[in-house]
């Protein structure tokens, strides 16, 4: 009986309870399902550490299952809270935010970047001509920043264009370049000029200078400084403004509102020849490409590229102190009879002054106004001054103006000694016919030395083929009778030198430095040989003495570190100090005579010091 009514109660429970569901829930028959689901976006962009949320729409409305669960494929990358809120974690890239809503997904590409928090132009000032081009690039700070795009602006898009980091110059002015990454920036001031210089605005603000150009603009062989710049006067030529033009500018033009120059902005322009300067220019002049002040009474400025013969104006009385230094294509100066003075250096290492005349008024002429005019064979002296050929090269009068002359003329009907030939050799024919060569200016790398002039025996005059860097080989014919100081001095690619019976002396320092010079036979003829005449021939490695020379000089082979054996003849009765000084390589000295004879030579204190352990060979101990 109990069991009935436990079963019976149950079964009431269960009616019970499956009313109560019906009645909470429905039955099956009214469920409303998940047809859809989308987010409001399908991609999205985050820096490391922000945040955004995905809003997610659930269809339809009034389904029963509204729920939405949120899922990250790399939450290294990128979580998602339960709300859909995306955070960029700590590591970029891409990863894909999930929502699902009962069977349904929609997805969301979420990439995470490392933003630009600088961005760097490779160049801070830019100068450029009209027309001209540069590529500037630009760096992004943090080196692992995702960001690889730099977007490129200018200000002023009139006076230089921008594409991709290219700048193009348009027209003369200043702009300003600028290259933007993720808010991040950085300018560039580009100059446009359309002469190469760069201009500064002044203190004042009201005018302009022309200063150096930085070594932007290297192959202008013409330069005009503007007149005015960005619509202010350029009144000023700046300290070094052509440094950068040092080896091409020819011709600078200077107009009417400069009326200040730096010439230091001039100083190594080695091959300007011309200056010109507008006639309106109230502080300076130009005369036959020289640069004078306005009343031309004052040199200002003489191109180092200056050439032929300059007339000194009327109006300028002295010779300025170093006002044609180096000048080494001048090959005169015309000089009124009021030019009284000649400044020191005035026309120092003037290589190209042959010939030079002295005006009757002349009464100084300063230290050194001619020092390393190795060329100037004739003078015509007009003055009082009395000057002399040669001297002491360290005690030579009226600035060593005689220093290198063959001759002094004093009657100006005299006819110049000078004869230049068709094949490139200058001889010099002295008052008392004594002939010389004393140039060559041919471009022949072998070359056998004229018989005679005008059938007369010669001497090889003083620096006559002095740094001709081409030379390779040289005859000298029997009719040469001496060959002067310095003559071949610093030819560094001369390697064979034969020398004629005729020639009596060698002067000091002849060949010196001829590095490739690898043999020598100084033949019976030459009594007399130079102090320092074969010194540094580094390559020199034979040298056979005649036995005409009796004295080997001073430092006469001093550093021929390569000189391994010398002949000399029993003619030789001193060695003076030095004559073999570091020839290291030195083994052999064939001496053409008696053990006794060597004995008997008078070798001076280091004659020998810092030569190789040489051996010396007497005539009766082996065949020379």
């Amino acid at each position: 009986m109990k069991r009935k009514i436990i079963i019976a109660v149950l079964a009431f429970a269960c009616v019970l309870s499956c009313s109560f569901a019906a009645a909470c829930f429905g039955n099956g028959n009214n469920r409303v399902d998940v047809t859809g689901i989308t987010l409001n976006k399908t991609e999205l962009t985050l820096n490391l550490g922000e945040s955004e949320k995905l809003i997610a729409t659930v269809s339809p409305e009034n389904t029963t299952y509204p729920e939405v669960y949120w899922s990250s494929d790399n939450v290294n990358i990128a979580g998602v809270d339960i709300d859909g809120t995306v955070t960029a974690s700590g590591l970029t890239g891409t990863t894909t935010i999930t929502a699902t809503a009962q069977a349904f997904e929609a997805t969301c590409t979420v990439t995470v970047k490392k933003p630009a928090d600088g961005v760097y132009i490779s160049d801070s000032n830019v100068t450029l001509a009209v027309g001209g081009e540069t590529m500037l690039t630009a760096s992004i700070s943090p080196e692992d920043s995702t960001t690889s795009v730099v977007a490129w602006s200018v200000d002023l898009p009139d006076i230089v264009s921008v594409d991709g980091g290219k700048i193009t110059a348009l027209k003369q002015g200043i702009a300003e370049v600028t290259a933007t990454a993720d808010g991040a920036s950085d300018s560039v001031r580009v100059t446009v000029t359309g002469d190469g210089l760069k201009y500064m605005l002044s203190g004042d603000g009201q005018s302009y200078s022309a200063e150096q150009n930085y070594g932007e603009l290297v192959d202008m062989t013409e330069v005009e400084v503007a007149a005015e710049f960005n619509g202010k006067p350029v009144t000023k030529i700046g300290r070094w403004a052509f440094s950068s033009l040092d080896d091409v500018l020819k011709k600078l033009k200077i107009p009417a509102s400069v009326t200040e120059i730096d010439c230091n902005s001039l100083n190594y322009c080695k091959q300007l020849d011309s200056i010109e300067v507008d006639a309106n220019n109230p502080e300076f002049t130009s005369i036959d490409g020289i640069l004078y002040n306005k009343a031309v009474t004052e040199w200002v400025y003489v191109p180092y590229g200056i050439t032929g013969v300059v007339e000194v104006p009327e109006t300028i009385t002295e010779i300025a102190k170093g006002v044609f230094d180096e000048r080494v294509n001048l090959s005169g100066v015309k000089m009124h009879d009021g030019v009284t003075s000649i400044g020191e250096s005035s026309f120092a290492n003037c290589t190209g002054l042959h010939s030079i005349t002295i005006p009757e008024n002349m009464t100084e002429i300063g230290d050194g106004a001619f020092w390393g005019c190795y060329k100037l064979w004739e003078i015509y002296n007009f003055s009082h001054l009395k000057i002399e050929t040669g001297g002491d090269v360290w005690t030579a009068t009226y600035g060593h103006i005689g220093l290198y002359a063959i001759n002094i003329l004093y009657d100006k009907s005299a006819p110049s000694g000078i004869h230049e030939t068709d094949d490139g050799f200058t001889f010099y024919i002295a008052r008392d016919y004594k002939t010389y060569l004393v140039d060559y200016t041919g471009e022949a790398a072998e070359i056998v030395l004229p018989e005679s002039y005008e059938g007369a025996d010669y001497e090889i005059g003083g620096y006559a083929f002095y740094k001709c860097d081409f030379l390779s080989r040289v005859t000298i014919p029997d009719s040469v009778t001496a060959i002067g100081d310095y003559a071949f001095n610093s030819c560094p690619n001369l390697k064979s030198v034969t020398i004629g019976s005729g020639v009596k002396s060698i002067g000091e320092y002849a060949f010196y430095y001829c590095a490739s010079l690898t043999e020598i036979t100084v033949p019976d003829s030459v009594t007399s040989i130079g102090q320092k005449a074969f010194s540094y021939c580094t390559g020199l490695t034979n040298v056979v003495l005649g036995n005409g020379l009796k004295q080997i000089g001073r430092w006469l082979f001093d550093g021929c570190s390569a000189l391994s054996k010398i002949t000399i003849q029993s003619s030789v009765t001193s060695i003076d100090g030095g004559a073999f000084w570091d020839c290291k390589a030195l083994s052999v000295i064939n001496f053409n005579g008696t053990k006794e004879q060597w004995d008997a030579v008078d070798k001076f204190d280091n004659w020998d010091k810092g030569a190789g352990a040489y051996t010396v060979i007497f005539a009766e101990d082996a065949t020379l």
